[in-house]
């Protein structure tokens, strides 16, 4: 009787062992991409419309050197202010839970 049951438990196992090998993570493209739109005034103070054109992407952190956010975690942040003139970078680093990638763009 001891036999049945530690052929049935094995048949268990092989079977559980067989559907979690079929369980793999697959990787998502990812990329990190963003536009900027500027008004045909670019004197100082100057707002940019920024457009996110990232991929596979969950978290998004955005740094807006010398703008007005300085920081956002949205995936399009929307409008930004720049109050001094000089060149200004922004920052955009995208994450999921198996790469990372970031891209900037100087504006002056």
């Amino acid at each position: 009787m001891q036999k049945k049951y530690l052929y049935n438990f094995i048949a268990f196992l092989l079977t559980a062992s067989s559907f979690c090998s079929c369980l793999r993570e697959t990787e998502v493209p990812i990329a990190s991409k963003f536009t900027i739109e500027t008004a045909e005034d670019k004197t100082s103070p100057v707002t940019v419309k920024i457009n996110n054109s990232s991929y596979g992407a969950d978290e998004y952190e955005w740094t807006f050197e010398g703008g007005l956010p300085s920081s956002s975690t949205e995936r399009t942040p929307g409008l930004v202010v720049f109050t001094q003139a000089g060149e200004h970078k922004i920052t955009l680093r995208v994450r999921n839970t198996v790469e990372e990638r970031t891209s900037q763009q100087t504006i002056s």
